[in-house]
């Protein structure tokens, strides 16, 4: 996508209203990125100029792709009519449903369009893509929908991997995780795939979410 376009998809595009009918909002970076995925076909039926949950768009909104699922959870799946996923996006420490310029600290926010230049921390240091906590006793809420903006398909470092977040679920804290006993994978800005264990040092873990905080940072830790 970077290489088509010159930047990375934005995290959603919006305008701040909450009017399905008025707004471009609410649809995230997962659905432009689809062609890329060889899922042209899905891309063609989004309508990015209506809201994720406008009727228009309720086939590809309600239609899950496989590669967004990870084998060791499941193999596809839906949530209330809408396509489910096992992936987010990053949005570092900020709330992940602001337009502030003080939570806009990860690779992906509203309205966000950055190119890789706009990664001062590195791309090797950077987050992009993680896999999400999904809590069982909160599916509406943790699972999806995999193509709307906020918690549904971003996650933030706010608080630690693999568990409910410190603080009461939502943009301001909402938390990677997967299936797996002692970590998470994540993809990184250079296109990198590892294994974070949720042992990571949080501060350590923060800073990868961030893209431009000027810490070093040291898997080591």
């Amino acid at each position: 996508y970077h290489d088509s376009v010159g930047r990375l998809p934005p995290g959603s595009e919006g305008d701040g209203n909450a009017d399905v009918l008025a707004t471009v909002n609410a649809i995230s970076a997962f659905a432009y990125i689809l062609p890329h995925l060889e899922q042209t076909a899905v891309y063609a039926q989004w309508k990015f100029t209506a809201n994720h949950h406008h009727s228009s768009n309720a086939t590809p909104a309600g239609t899950p792709v496989p590669l967004m699922f990870c084998p060791s959870r499941r193999t596809t799946g839906k949530n209330s009519g809408y396509a489910a996923g096992d992936y987010a996006l990053s949005n570092g420490t900020g709330n992940v449903n602001s337009y502030a310029a003080s939570d806009l600290k990860g690779l992906f926010n509203i309205n966000s369009k950055l190119r890789l230049t706009d990664i001062p921390d590195g791309t090797s240091n950077t987050l992009a893509i993680g896999e999400k906590f999904v809590d069982p006793a909160n599916v509406a809420s943790t699972d999806g929908p995999h193509f709307r903006w906020g918690f549904h398909s971003t996650r933030n470092t706010v608080s630690p991997m693999n568990a409910m977040p410190l603080s009461p679920w939502g943009n301001l804290d909402c938390t990677f995780g997967s299936k797996h006993q002692t970590g998470s994978n994540f993809l990184f800005a250079d296109g990198g795939v590892r294994f974070l264990p949720q042992s990571i040092n949080l501060l350590t873990y923060q800073r990868l979410g961030d893209r431009a905080d000027g810490n070093a940072v040291s898997l080591d830790n």
